[in-house]
């Protein structure tokens, strides 16, 4: 016969973590500690009236010389709209659609503000009317130098929808074009359907070597670039840095931390900051013995609080459940 004294650590593990939507993370338990990194990216349109609907204008056609958000190169300043279905044409999104051909061949195109360095997405609907047109995009700083961003073709069936993206070399104003290259059949006032515009910044912001135990340095990060920063967060935390940092971090700071960003992407959203981990150690010992008449013991641990992790560890074995 013989006998194995059972000697247990029980391990408490507090994780005060509440997650937000969108919010990445990547966790990693550490002697102990509880290591994590997170990002949240933020994609916000930076243009408006992308779908052509911000005024009701049309329920058939209609050439009308003002479109909210939109200028036009055409020489008699007309934009023609169509209303979605009209002569068989639905809207790709919305109520409205712009053909660039109004009554001369003509160029769409929206001023908006950017950062340089920062990546922007861009989106749009394109659609031939009587055949294969074809348009192309370009962006640039107002009044140039312009990056033609491709030539995109499409015939009279059905609406292709593209994306692509595009990083400015500087800060400031900067336009988004749409000109009419070819109309089928060679009638300059017909041709190139567009809809569904959209110019989104992407910025993503993240804790970084947040090993978060009391004391130590809590990062935030924006990566990309903004005119301004703002930030805001528990326990009254504010910062107008791009990349802020709590030395000597406590529990109060744990929370939502709120980043609103300028250069006309102004919408704010949360990342969740892990709280201060607890790490409670207790040392069991049983009178209960394995032996040969008695293979086994049954060990339990007890909380009404849901939150807990137990990990269980002796020189034979290792469990993380509660019993």
């Amino acid at each position: 016969m013989f006998m194995i004294n059972i000697f247990l650590s029980v391990k408490r593990l507090f994780d005060s973590e509440f997650i937000a939507p969108f919010v990445r993370r990547n966790c990693a338990a550490l002697a102990g500690l509880l290591l994590c990194s997170s990002s949240f990216s933020q994609n916000c349109n930076l243009i408006c009236n992308g779908n052509f609907d911000s005024t009701a204008i049309a329920t058939s056609v209609s050439l009308v010389n003002f479109v909210p958000c939109w200028n036009t190169t055409a020489s008699d300043g007309m934009f023609e709209v169509w209303g979605t279905g009209f002569n068989g044409v639905p809207s790709y999104n919305g109520i409205q659609h712009i053909e660039l051909n109004a009554n001369v061949q003509s160029t769409l195109y929206q001023d908006f503000s950017v950062s340089s360095g920062i990546i922007l997405n861009i989106g749009f609907a394109h659609r031939g009317r009587a055949g294969v047109d074809t348009m192309e995009v370009s962006i640039g700083p107002i009044g140039g130098p312009y990056t033609s961003l491709g030539r995109w073709g499409d015939g009279n069936t059905a609406w292709g929808y593209y994306t692509t993206t595009h990083i400015p070399s500087t800060t400031g104003p900067y336009r988004i074009q749409f000109k009419s290259v070819y109309s089928s059949g060679g009638n300059i006032a017909i041709g190139n359907f567009l809809d569904a515009v959209s110019v989104k910044a992407v910025t993503t912001f993240t804790m970084a070597n947040n090993t978060i135990c009391s004391g130590a340095t809590l990062s935030l990060t924006a990566n990309g670039t903004s005119p301004t920063y703002s930030w805001t967060g528990p326990n009254g935390f504010t910062s107008t840095l791009q990349n802020p940092t709590i030395p000597n971090a406590t529990q109060a700071a744990s929370g939502f931390y709120f980043l609103t960003l300028g250069s006309g992407c102004l919408s704010s959203t949360s990342v969740t900051v892990v709280g201060t981990t607890t790490l409670a150690i207790y040392n069991v010992t049983g009178s209960q013995s394995i032996t040969c008449v008695t293979p086994s013991v049954d060990l339990a641990a007890v909380s009404n609080n849901p939150n807990l992790n137990f990990y269980w560890t002796s020189n034979t074995f290792t469990a993380n459940t509660t019993t």
